[in-house]
């Protein structure tokens, strides 16, 4: 594949006005967090609870949260994903962060929930579930054995070690990490 730069050019200029706004996180989880929290039984990914909505239609929907709250979904796989689809839909417009929590990547709804995350935190897969992460999210940018190889390097400092996807970014900068700080350099 080639290629070729040429001579006339046309400009296209961004005539929308510049915005520096504070990160409400830091510099290390995006500004809004659409999360993925993945792993098996026993690696206290439920040890994490707020406020417990014990039915689906208890559940407020996006536009009447609260700004800048955190709703935290936790053991729904079996549940109607309807609220949860909406939340990882229209939650950046009132900056509110979700949390899904789950045993299996590979059962929580692709459409709306995982093609919406922005951020995957991951322990310890199976490779099934492995697959599915490195198919959806890893493939452009290393082979799966390489994929495999960093995921089991991070796991094998401990049990309660994850790896990091976040997908807002660089690649080379903060997309692959080993916990939130260790950037990984492919």
């Amino acid at each position: 594949m080639k290629f070729v730069d040429q001579q006339i050019k046309l400009t296209v200029e961004n005539i929308d006005p510049p915005t520096t706004r504070e990160s409400r996180h830091g510099a290390l989880l995006p500004n809004t967090c659409r999360a993925l929290v993945v792993g098996p039984s026993g690696c206290d990914v439920d040890g994490v609870q707020l406020f417990t909505f014990h039915e689906n239609d208890e559940v407020i929907p996006p536009e009447k949260a609260l700004p800048d709250s955190v709703f935290i979904f936790d053991d729904i796989l079996c549940e109607n994903q309807n609220i949860v689809r909406s939340y990882y839909t229209r939650c950046r417009h009132n900056n509110i962060d979700v949390f899904y929590l789950a045993q299996s990547f590979a059962r929580i709804p692709k459409q709306l929930i995982r093609d919406n995350s922005n951020m995957i935190i991951l322990f310890k897969q199976d490779e099934t579930n492995l697959k599915h992460v490195y198919m959806e999210h890893c493939s452009g940018d290393m082979n799966y054995p390489e994929f495999k190889e960093f995921c089991t390097l991070c796991w094998s400092k401990g049990r309660f070690n994850f790896v990091v996807i976040s997908k807002d970014c660089e690649r080379d900068n903060g997309q692959y990490r080993h916990g939130f700080d260790t950037f990984v350099v492919i």
